[in-house]
């Protein structure tokens, strides 16, 4: 079975079980798409296909979050920002503003460059050019609060 035709079966899989985890599954479907090649092991799809069997919303969390690992690491993403809010107010001027892919690119530019950047439904998936700058990104944001959102970030 090719990698496309077993992201193709995750996806249809994902859209039968979205009311078990919506925000997860959508995030997960576009993942695939802008990835375009993502490398599977076909044991995901029948790994996925028992969750869905059993409507097990503990386990298909755990194994989305398995397939969005290996779906970054595809991807060549090397840091992720989960929990994004919708909405940020500024610091110096207390305006709410939208965190968008503009806004979040902006801040994570602070501390270093990137190559790329994907936005999907409050996680932002990125690849900066140096490494190292992950470390230090994930230690001085992770756990942070925004607004009333605490973002978590991950190291790929």
């Amino acid at each position: 079975m090719s990698s496309s035709s077993i992201a193709n079966n995750i996806e249809v899989i994902l859209k039968k079980v979205r009311y078990l985890n919506p925000r997860a599954c959508d995030r997960t479907i576009e993942l695939i798409k802008y990835c375009k090649n993502p490398v599977f092991d076909v044991k995901i799809v029948q790994e996925l296909q028992l969750v869905a069997i059993g409507r097990n919303a503990d386990k298909l969390k755990t194994l989305l979050d398995k397939i969005e690992l290996n779906i970054m690491k595809s991807c060549g993403f090397n840091f992720v920002i989960h929990n994004v809010p919708s909405h940020a107010s500024e610091i110096i001027t207390n305006d709410i503003t939208p965190t968008n892919y503009d806004n979040i690119r902006a801040t994570l530019e602070q501390f270093g460059n990137i190559d790329a950047l994907k936005v999907i439904r409050g996680s932002a998936y990125t690849r900066f050019t140096n490494t190292d700058v992950c470390h230090t990104t994930h230690s001085l944001i992770n756990n942070m609060q925004i607004g009333s959102n605490i973002i978590t970030t991950m190291v790929v």
